[in-house]
């Protein structure tokens, strides 16, 4: 997948595009404004929190 994300990027920037995100949504590896990803608030899931945490140590 990091690969292909890596290729859309280079796509958009020989296309003459910037300030766009590379993501994955809904299946499907898309563009979006920098800005619009950087006003996304995602919560924070506890337990995965605590299993970043514990394999940190």
């Amino acid at each position: 997948m990091a690969a292909r994300m890596a290729h859309t990027a280079v796509e958009e920037l020989a296309a003459g595009h910037s300030n766009l995100v590379v993501c994955y949504r809904d299946s499907h590896i898309v563009t979006i404004p920098i800005n619009e990803a950087l006003a996304m608030k995602k919560g924070l899931d506890p337990y995965m929190y605590k299993v970043a945490y514990d394999i940190s140590i």
